[in-house]
């Protein structure tokens, strides 16, 4: 099956073929590979990278990351992958300069990858400034490229031993052996980000953890999380006997009354505030006395001695009832 415009992007390989998927074996055009699927995977990236940007900002509290092995192996592992899409973009300029004529797609797929793991390490970098321990799109993003790297190698270890497996009448391509040691490395390297992805880095700088029980989800991986393997330990130890007090643990400190509280009441004000307005209007309207609430929700002592915001009480409520001209 011909795809117009891709065809010719792609020679001397086709696009697609009509066998790929009727086969007893799945197989890809080398093409297919190189562009359908390594653009969709960085694609994938680019947007959801591009999200955290635009919707996450660097901590103000000053909560960050130190430099660690981890974050270093982390970096150096993307680089080696940088590495070896430049080695195959090099090894194509060579080629293109012996008219030799490699395909378009050998230029794209390498510089789209180059491209985007260093994207990647800027993420990487982003992260440990803002205490982020792991990641989950990291992890996504490496384990999509290790994928994309064990479909890659077993169509090069075809196109060495026979490309009419492939596409039959395909004329061969010379030196694919620099190609595929390269792809082969980058499968290593993917392999290995995806490893460290699955690693939560140390605690950030200046957190404190004053519970004596602290809970083992803040130090849990982003593979732990989903999978709900920081649990196992409690789980074990309610099987072995049955739990106390004391051996459960603290709460979060985002689940805690102390953060919760603060900005539950930031938002119940508003609402109150809101309240008024829309009372305040119903009594201009109707030529009474403007209506005033006051005592806080939680007893703030500023909010007390201002007396100038708070609950309705039930007095309020029923002579809001009769301005709205309602039966209470």
């Amino acid at each position: 099956m011909a795809v117009k415009g891709l065809d010719s992007f792609c020679t001397p390989y086709n696009f697609w073929t009509p066998p790929a998927l009727t086969g007893d074996v799945v197989d890809f055009t080398p093409c297919f590979e190189d562009t359908a699927i390594v653009w969709g995977v960085c694609a994938f990236l680019w947007v959801f990278g591009a999200l955290r940007f635009v919707f996450t900002n660097v901590s103000s509290s000053g909560s960050f990351i130190v430099v660690t092995k981890l974050h270093r192996a982390k970096l150096l592992s993307a680089l080696a992958v940088i590495v070896c899409a430049a080695v195959q973009i090099g090894e194509t300029i060579y080629r293109y300069d012996a008219n030799k004529s490699p395909p378009n797609f050998y230029y794209t797929s390498s510089s789209v990858i180059l491209v985007t793991v260093l994207f990647v390490m800027l993420l990487v970098e982003w992260d440990r400034r803002r205490g982020v321990r792991s990641s989950g799109l990291m992890f996504f993003f490496w384990l999509f490229m290790t994928i994309y790297g064990i479909i890659s190698i077993r169509t090069w270890t075809m196109m060495l031993m026979d490309e009419d497996k492939l596409q039959p009448g395909l004329p061969k391509v010379d030196n694919l052996l620099v190609h595929f040691v390269a792809r082969c490395a980058m499968l290593l390297f993917s392999f290995l980000c995806l490893t460290f992805s699955t690693i939560p880095d140390a605690r950030p700088l200046y957190s404190v953890d004053s519970d004596v029980n602290p809970c083992p989800e803040g130090q849990a991986s982003f593979l732990s999380k989903i999978s709900f393997w920081w649990i196992n330990d409690l789980v074990r130890l309610g099987y072995k006997r049955a739990l106390v007090t004391t051996d459960l643990w603290a709460l979060n400190p985002e689940d805690k009354c102390s953060y919760l509280g603060p900005k539950f009441e930031h938002y119940w004000q508003q609402e109150l505030n809101a309240a008024n307005d829309r009372r305040t209007e119903i009594a201009r309207k109707m030529g009474n006395r403007h209506i005033n609430e006051s005592s806080p929700l939680l007893g703030s002592e500023q909010n007390s001695a201002s007396g100038s915001n708070g609950t309705f009480s039930s007095a309020d409520a029923s002579d809001g009832d009769k301005l709205l001209g309602t039966d209470g």
